[in-house]
């Protein structure tokens, strides 16, 4: 059975960039009204990026907020915007106006590595890296605070994605880590760590629940958290970030500057394209990976310039026939052209 995406390796090109802002560092984002908030875990910049991306051709940095330390991770609780701040506080700042962020308070995590945090209910679960899963309280957020915390007999927690009612948590060496919220506190459920198997990352593609490492996915049973539905070997490089496609598949882009796709269902994993901008006029340019339906003319007239990889892919969301996506320190909108891989996303729909 071939795979769905595959043939569209050798097309494009999927994309059109029509605007661009330089932000301080790039990181996950979410979007809400027509802004974008992006955190920025790595780096010195301490800095929550607003962006206003009601123009897309011309999206402007609404605001730099400044914090301690780095904002790992975002999230969003109704106009209430959730920035984990590492080492210090899950903060709490109004965005009901995008465009006049509200900082009014925040939950003290003194000295917890976050990397990561997601809401479940009344509760925030923070990834918490060698201190492992909190769990804080946030339904009056002028008392919030970490009412429990489960620390890994092995490993350390950098993501944590919600499903169906269960939290669900990877970091390396300790697999996938299966919770869910009982009277207040954190219940194990269960672990799912195949032989050799490194739990790198965990994500939500559509409502399934994907966790990547080993050179392998395993993607999870949603009526038996417990229990693994697909085992997806690749011999790709695993994704930064994932866009569900229809069908079960997902369109990835890792550290560099490649975008790929994955279909479980075929059993198929490969590279469609890679990204770059000339030197001379700093004009997109995208290369297909399969050039079997270029002309001699084509690869000539591309690969004659002096290209630059681009920065890769750290988070992306696509909405209203345009792929947003955070790339180093640059905010970057792209228009999906006729026919893009990037047409058969889920999209998302700003809140």
């Amino acid at each position: 059975m071939g795979s769905q995406i595959q043939e569209y390796a050798a097309v494009g090109p999927h994309l059109d960039k029509v605007g661009s802002v330089p932000i301080a560092a790039g990181g996950k984002m979410v979007i809400h009204k027509d802004h974008a908030f992006i955190s920025a875990r790595y780096g010195s910049s301490h800095a929550l990026t607003i962006v206003d991306m009601s123009n897309p051709t011309e999206p402007v940095v609404a605001e730099t907020m400044r914090f301690k330390h780095n904002i790992a991770s975002v999230a969003l609780l109704g106009d209430t915007l959730l920035a984990a701040e590492s080492n210090r506080a899950l903060n709490f700042i109004d965005v009901s106006d995008p465009a006049n962020p509200d900082y009014f308070d925040c939950g003290l995590a003194l000295g917890k590595s976050i990397y990561d945090v997601a809401v479940i209910g009344e509760f925030a679960v923070l990834a918490m890296n060698w201190d492992g899963l909190g769990l804080m309280r946030i339904n009056d957020l002028s008392d919030a605070r970490i009412v429990d915390q489960h620390k890994l007999d092995e490993g350390f927690v950098e993501g944590v994605v919600i499903a169906n009612d269960h939290v669900f948590a990877a970091g390396a060496s300790g697999g996938l880590r299966v919770f869910t919220v009982q009277d207040g506190g954190l219940n194990a459920l269960g672990r799912i760590s195949p032989e050799e198997f490194n739990a790198s990352r965990v994500t939500k593609v559509g409502d399934q629940v994907w966790c990547i490492g080993s050179e392998k996915i395993l993607i999870v049973d949603p009526q038996n958290p417990t229990t693994i539905a697909t085992e997806f070997e690749f011999d790709c490089s695993w994704p930064k970030t994932l866009l569900a496609v229809g069908g079960g598949a997902a369109l990835g882009f890792y550290d560099h500057y490649t975008c790929l796709g994955y279909d479980p269902v075929a059993g198929w994993a490969g590279e469609l394209f890679k990204q770059y901008e000339a030197d001379d006029d700093g004009a997109y340019v995208e290369i297909p990976c399969d050039d079997s339906k270029m002309t001699e003319e084509e690869r000539e007239a591309h690969w004659s310039r002096s290209l630059t990889c681009m920065e890769g892919v750290d988070d992306a969301i696509v909405s209203d026939g345009h792929l947003f996506a955070v790339q180093g320190e640059e905010f970057i909108v792209y228009k999906l052209t006729t026919g893009s891989v990037f047409e058969r996303v889920i999209a998302e729909t700003s809140q």
